[in-house]
């Protein structure tokens, strides 16, 4: 996360491609689940309060899960089948976010 924070900081906006703003915003997901999990532990042990933060936590990474496996089709990319389907799959996303 602080490296995409870097980049950003060094390149400036030119930086916010499509993928580059995704991958911040899975690792800002991340980060919130991790920082609710920290809230659950810091909770007594078996208390009604903690197993709440806890779903909370694993409600965020089963939110993110879908984001993990649209990331690992970037590594299938060299594929030429994978690699069409990737260009039309962020075409798609770009106009439906318009």
């Amino acid at each position: 996360m602080a490296d995409e924070v870097t980049k950003f900081w060094k390149v400036g906006r030119f930086y916010l491609t499509f993928w580059n703003a995704f991958n911040l915003t899975l690792y800002s997901a991340l980060a919130v689940s991790f920082a609710l999990r920290m809230v659950a532990l810091s909770k007594a042990g078996g208390s009604e309060e903690r197993g709440y933060w806890d779903l909370m936590s694993y409600n965020w990474l089963a939110f993110v899960a879908p984001m993990f496996w649209a990331r690992m089709l970037l590594f299938l990319d060299t594929i030429k089948f994978f690699g069409a389907m990737l260009v039309v799959l962020k075409v798609m996303m770009m106009e439906s976010l318009m």
